[in-house]
């Protein structure tokens, strides 16, 4: 049984907290506050009751505070009272007792040295002790809780001297400020170990056991680091590591204390090589140059940092530097350390040392001179041995920076490294090194390269660059950029100061007669111009060759443009192109020059004189000669008729003298082929004129006897040209007569032999005499001349012939020669008609007796001349039957082809109908209408339903099949026929006008105003419509057509049939689309009556605008059901139940009861001329209220009728029926049936009683699960969910009675819904059921009860609910 009692035990801990650890406290202000004082912050209230270790661990943290062991003002004897209070709480305890709980208590709190210090004094020296041994164990390498260990030692020696020792308390204070953790907490332990050893006086550590062991660590730990720093050559960081270590060397006694351990004999023992660290003075500027470098830098230069450290070669020097140069005492050459090598040439440690110290120094100037000194310090440093040369060029490279264009750096590097086999791929790094040299600042740098060597490989770098163009030359290769490289480097050479004079005699030689830099540019110019590389091993053309063969002699031959052994034509045509490059810039000029320079057949001197011409051409002239010169290549004829013109028009004699031995080349290549080519292919005139012009060119060369000129300017060709020259107007009409048969003009330009020239000069007499005979005189001649021919027979006296019979004939003779003609002549217009026909029609004439015998006779020579046979007295029974058959032939010919027409003529009108119509008017041909056309088209099932209202009007009207609920949906009423009236465009390119109607619109009887229409007009900016535009109510049915008829006619087409066949369709489909866009609806085929808008915001800003026929349509055809939504509304309002309002317009329920009592009666509103103007004066949210009320459900509720009315119901009685809900919840109800849902035995009818508040939220969400929530009424006798009854009366008993608005007529009325529920319901009790899914419930009636009505029996009317709902879903109603 414990000493204190809780209750005494708390009060003790109460009064014994003494104020004195308030100031304490105080110190948790401080910046140094820690987590320990958070502690006590979001702790559960004062006076709830707490377990006596936490309290004890909150209590030791805020009298602690930030303060820790070793700090003076640390409050270790309120701590410690703390404890005892805790110890008084578990009673009496053994010792082995305390520290087991104690133990815990320090292992659970955060701050063990705290809690080290409020424990320590209860608990046994040896329980401490494992404490600290285990449980505040120091981290290897890191020494990670060495800090959190000397303030524990601290803590238990104020509590427990017993546990440790006063000298460890003295150590551990001292220690602390050498207390760090991470990579260099071994080197600062062993900092501290040996500065509080150098002032102990302790004979060993064995005193301090737990100090030994982390010296121990700390040792292994320390050269570890130590041994990582020096392999990474991190000599800034070990440095720093290291300092002590030299001041501990400096300050060590001569002679060791009697009874002493001093740190030398530590670290003799447990690091040997600490003196070889302390010994270390590196370049400090050096070590921190080097400790700034990257990676790769780094590592490259490896081996000369590694020369910066300790001296571990032999263990007394400065740096390992100076360790290899007092090791250095053999007469080696080479010195090498890892991969470092140096030559040493003296064999003295002073020129190992002068050189080593120089290399440093050369590696400083490289990591300070960039990227390309530092490539260069370590391409001849770290690779291979170094050498005086190698510092030698590294100090004098120290004061020469790279320029722009000259990259001093990387060449010399090159050159240097290439020094026996400088060639001709050096040629950019000399070029660089020799600009370089001739610097002011490169004395130190001449010194060392401008050597024999550099002298040979700038001669065999000349020698190789001479071989590789010379090469390119004769192997057809790119030579040009060679060139102007090689000519560049020699201009380098030329002009440098230092390099030139150790050059040999005859490279100085070849350098003195170097071209100018124009002249090679003009050279290279030419040659590129003229596209000039070799093909396949030969010379393009002497121009290239010219040019090549002076630049060999320029730079290969050492002579200049004006001496050597040049060909003396290649060197005239080489001036006088560079005359024509020099006088003018013109791209046109040059071109020309070159393409003069490249014409064959043409002597030496003509070409120069072309040259020389050139430079004096006007720009006109050249561009004309080079386009004739292009064309050569594709059509050589054709070029040299060009050019002849081209001579002959202009007037400079100088011009024509020199070009015109270029045309004569051109003829005499084409000699064969030109004359047959320009009688084929030039009209008469243009063959006259050219063979005139080449006559005033060539007139010498063609009167020369002894001359052998090309056939083109044979002389018998030329005369024969200038005389028929005199007929050019007669051979000009008759050669538009023939067209394209050459085959008559050939014959006549041709001329044949001297005796038919006789004859074609008389028929060509005839010709030109023709117009002044008679106007179709020259016709007639020119059809007969179209049979002369070079192929063949020659007819040219037959031709002649007919032509002097024809001008004795007679006008009977002429027209009858002029018919045959028409059949057979070179234009004839006889079809198909057989030549047996043609030959009895001519008959005809021959055996014709008032046909004179000069026209008989003049008949049968061009019967003879055409191949025809004459019947000059009978024709034979065969022929006569064979033109028969023709003659028949054609009238079935005619026949179809009236009907092909008739086809044209439909197919036009369907394309075109207004364009058909205008080109049969120009004809004169009577046309039918489009209209008319359409409508007998149309299938007769269609055509019935169409009736013509005028020339473009017609009415389509669609029989409306509704069932009686979707009729009121719709707003129909009694109509039995939507009409639909199309204006259409004659044209058939608009869309049509149109209205749409219900018959019951259109009777004159009662809307005499309903036979004028103004239809809608369907353009481009057109919006659907949303208003009445026509005459009649606009309902919604009318509404939901006339938009989705503008969208059809917006991008479909325009005919009847289609638009017959989309309406008939559409119509089924008006319930199940949105009203405004005509998307459809998420269902699943479920029956849908009323159509209502989607959710898209376009839409709900369309609807909002609507006229209140389409959006209540029942407020005309049913104002009882519009009474009950209203009275359901006006009930939850008066209740002042918002949340059974979900979404109302009004937000404040007293709004709405005051809106609703200023309506006026249903009556009225019915025959309101302007409803919406009649609700305004009443509220101006009471249209809105009065819409959302009968909508927000987004289904259709009617009064029950016909089918759905349920018999034996009391008098009184109102029964709705809720014929759909919104599309969510019919899919989700429909979802739940089973497949044979419609075959109706899968469902039951149940009933449901509730308050008529709850309507307008039952109606919208359906009834849902409310057990549990704001919404539930009554109790959940059998849990969650939603209570129906199989009786009536059951649920009327919860449907208290309920006040409407004040105009209603359904005051003081009960609600009993009929719910209709999947399969069997759930029955748990009698009569009761409770439906756990509110997707199995779906409200199909709802039917309002007088309060003094009596309850119905079910077994009255759950059988005709029943086939109510299977009708319901079937559709049937």
């Amino acid at each position: 049984m414990p000493i204190f009692r809780k209750t005494k035990s708390s009060e003790t801990s109460q009064k014994s907290m003494p104020t004195t650890f308030i100031p304490a406290a105080t110190d948790n202000t401080s910046t140094g506050y820690d987590k320990r004082g958070s502690r006590l912050r979001g702790k559960k209230p004062l006076f709830k009751k707490t377990k006596p270790s936490e309290e004890w661990h909150q209590q030791i943290d805020f009298t602690a505070g930030v303060l820790r062991p070793s700090d003076k003002r640390f409050p270790f004897l309120l701590v410690q009272k703390h404890t005892d209070q805790y110890l008084k709480k578990k009673g009496r305890l053994t010792q082995s007792d305390i520290d087991l709980r104690l133990s815990a208590l320090i292992q659970n709190h955060e701050a063990r040295d705290v809690a080290l210090a409020a424990c320590a004094y209860a608990m046994s020296p040896a329980s401490v002790r494992a404490l600290l041994n285990v449980e505040l164990s120091v981290a290897p390498v890191t020494f990670y809780g060495f800090e959190l260990f000397l303030h524990s030692l601290i803590a238990v020696n104020y509590s427990n001297v017993n546990a440790v020792s006063d000298l460890e308390t003295q150590w551990a204070r001292r220690m602390l400020g050498y207390a760090i953790h991470g990579a260099e907490s071994a080197g600062r332990y062993l900092e501290g170990l040996c500065s509080v050893l150098a002032t102990s006086h302790v004979p060993n550590l064995n005193m301090v056991p737990d100090f030994e062991i982390l010296a121990r660590r700390a040792f292994g730990d320390f050269a570890l680091y130590l041994e990582g720093l020096r392999l990474k050559c991190l000599w800034v960081t070990a440095h720093a590591s290291i300092a002590w270590l030299s001041k501990l060397a400096k300050t060590s006694p001569a002679t060791t204390p009697s009874g002493h351990l001093l740190p030398e004999h530590l670290l003799d023992r447990h690091f040997p090589i600490w003196r070889i660290w302390a010994t270390w003075r590196p370049d400090l500027y050096r070590t921190s140059l080097l400790n700034g470098l990257d990676c790769a830098k780094r590592g490259a230069l490896a081996e000369m940092f590694a020369l910066e450290g300790p001296d571990f070669i032999t263990g007394t020097q400065r740096t390992l530097r100076e360790g290899m140069i007092a090791q250095y005492g053999t007469k080696k050459s080479l010195v090498q350390f890892q991969s470092l090598v140096v030559k040493v040439p003296t064999h003295t440690k002073e020129e190992l040392g002068n050189m080593l110290n120089r290399l440093a120094v050369a590696m400083e100037n490289a990591l300070a001179g960039g990227q390309d000194g530092f490539k260069l310090f370590v391409q001849l440093t770290m690779t291979r041995p170094i050498t005086v040369e190698t510092l030698q060029l590294l100090e004098a490279i120290r004061t020469i920076n790279d320029a722009p264009d000259f990259h001093v750096h990387d060449a010399l590097l090159e050159i240097y490294l290439a020094r026996p086999k400088i060639h001709g791929l050096h040629i950019t790094a000399l070029q660089h090194l020799i600009y370089i040299l001739d610097d002011a600042n490169s004395d130190a740098l001449r010194k060392v390269l401008l050597q024999p060597w550099l002298a040979q490989g700038i001669e065999k770098c000349v020698l190789d660059c001479q071989a590789a163009v010379r090469t390119h030359m004769e192997t057809g290769l790119a030579w040009t950029h060679l060139l102007q490289e090689f000519h560049i480097f020699l201009h380098i050479i030329k002009s440098s100061e230092h390099c030139l004079p150790i050059l040999g005699a005859g490279l100085k030689a070849q350098l003195e007669g170097l071209p100018s830099h124009k002249t090679l540019a003009t050279l290279v110019n030419i040659h590129d111009f003229n596209g000039g590389v070799k093909v396949d091993g030969k010379r393009k053309d002497p121009l290239n060759d010219a040019i090549e063969e002076c630049c060999m002699r320029r730079y290969f031959n050492r002579g200049s443009m004006s001496t050597g052994s040049i060909d003396h034509r290649s060197q005239h045509t080489v001036e006088a192109i560079f005359d024509v490059w020099n006088s003018t810039t013109s791209t046109q000029l040059r071109r020309l020059a070159v393409i003069a320079c490249s014409i064959t057949g043409v002597d030496f001197v003509q070409r120069c004189g072309m040259l020389v011409h050139i430079t004096e051409m006007p720009q006109e002239l050249a561009t004309e000669i080079i386009k004739i010169m292009d064309a050569d290549d594709v059509d050589k004829e054709k070029s040299c008729i060009a050019f002849t013109r081209l001579l002959v028009r202009k007037n400079d004699m100088i011009a024509v003298q020199t070009w015109k031995g270029v045309l004569y080349s051109m003829m005499e290549k084409h000699s064969d082929t030109l004359l047959d080519y320009t009688l084929r292919n030039l009209r008469v005139s243009e063959w006259c004129q050219w063979m005139l012009g080449l006559f005033s060119l060539f007139s010498d060369t063609i009167m020369d006897p002894k001359a052998a000129p090309p056939k083109i300017l044979n002389p018998n060709v030329h005369l024969w040209a200038r005389e028929i020259s005199d007929y050019i107007t007669p051979l000009v009409r008759l050669e538009e007569f023939l067209g394209d048969d050459r085959a008559p003009m050939l014959y006549i330009l041709n001329g044949r032999n001297d005796h038919s020239k006789k004859e074609l000069l008389g028929i060509l007499d005839a010709l030109q005499a023709a117009p002044d005979l008679d106007i179709g005189m020259e016709k007639l001649m020119q059809g007969i001349i179209s049979k002369l021919s070079l192929d063949g027979a020659d007819n040219l006296f037959r031709v002649d012939n007919c032509l002097k019979s024809l001008l004795k004939m007679s006008d009977q003779g002429v027209e009858a020669y002029q018919r045959v003609l028409d059949w057979v002549g070179p234009k004839q217009k006889r079809g198909n008609v057989p030549l047996t026909v043609i030959q009895v029609r001519i008959s005809g004439w021959l055996q014709d007796a008032d046909m004179s015998i000069i026209d008989k006779a003049a008949i049968r020579a061009i019967a003879r001349l055409f191949g025809l046979e004459t019947y000059e007295y009978h024709v034979s029974l065969d022929v006569l039957k064979e033109v028969a058959a023709y003659y028949e032939d054609e009238e079935r010919q005619m026949l179809a082809e009236a009907d092909r027409l008739e086809g044209i003529k439909k197919t036009l009108k369907a394309e075109d109908p207004l364009g058909t119509a205008i080109f049969l008017k120009e004809l004169g041909i009577q046309d039918t209408s489009p209209l008319d056309e359409e409508i007998e088209r149309l299938p007769l099932s269609v055509r019935s339903a169409v009736e013509k209202c005028g020339d473009n009007h017609v009415e389509v009207s669609f029989p409306l099949t509704l069932a009686d609920l979707q009729r009121g949906a719709m707003g129909v009423g009694d109509a039995k026929t939507v009409l639909i009236h199309l204006f259409l465009d004659p044209a058939y390119t608009m869309p049509p006008s149109f209205c749409v109607h219900l018959d019951t619109d259109m009777d004159p009887e009662l809307n005499k105003s309903c036979l004028e229409h103004t239809p809608w007009n369907i353009s481009e900016k057109a919006k659907e419509p949303e208003r009445v535009y026509c005459r009649g109510r606009l309902t919604p049915l009318v509404f939901q057509l006339n938009r989705n008829l503008h969208r059809y006619f917006r991008v479909r087409g325009y005919g009847i049939a289609d638009l017959h066949a989309f309406v008939k369709s559409n119509l089924k489909d008006l319930p199940y689309e949105c009203m405004v866009c005509g998307a459809r609806h998420a269902t699943s085929g479920e029956q849908l009556r009323r159509p209502l808008p989607c959710d898209k915001a376009a839409c709900m800003e369309i609807w909002e605008n609507t006229p209140l026929t389409v959006k209540i349509p029942e407020l005309w055809s049913d104002p009882f059901t519009v009474d009950m939504l209203l009275t359901g509304v006006y009930a939850a309002a008066a209740s002042n139940r918002t949340d059974l309002l979900p979404g109302c317009p009004i937000p404040l329920p007293v709004l709405i009861t005051v809106t609703l009592n200023l309506l006026p009666s249903l009556a009225t509103m019915k025959t309101s001329n302007d409803l919406s103007r009649t609700l305004r004066n009443v509220s101006r949210d009471a249209e809105k209220l009065l819409v959302w009320t009968c909508t927000h459900y987004r289904g259709y509720i009617a009064s029950a009728t016909g089918l759905c009315r349920i018999p034996g119901l009391s008098v009184g009685t109102h029964q709705f029926v809720l014929a759909n809900t919104n599309p969510q919840l019919e899919t989700a109800f429909a979802a739940r049936l089973p497949k044979n849902c419609v075959k109706g035995s899968t469902t039951c009818v149940l009933f449901h009683g509730t308050t008529l508040d709850r309507l307008p939220c039952i109606l919208s969400q359906g009834l849902i699960v409310g057990s549990g929530t704001h919404l539930q009424r009554t109790g959940a006798v059998y849990g969650k969910g939603i209570y129906l009854a199989e009786e009536p009366s059951t649920s009327l008993t919860y449907a208290p009675t309920a006040l409407s608005w004040r105009m209603s007529g359904l005051n003081n009325m009960k609600l009993l819904l009929g719910c209709e529920v999947v399969r069997n319901g759930n029955r748990v009790a009698n009569g009761v059921h409770v439906i756990k899914d509110q997707r199995d419930v779906m409200v199909r009636y709802i039917m309002l009860f007088d309060r003094t009505a009596p309850d119905p029996m079910a077994n009255h009317i759950v059988g005709p609910l029943r086939s109510a709902m299977h009708a319901l879903r079937s559709g049937a109603v």
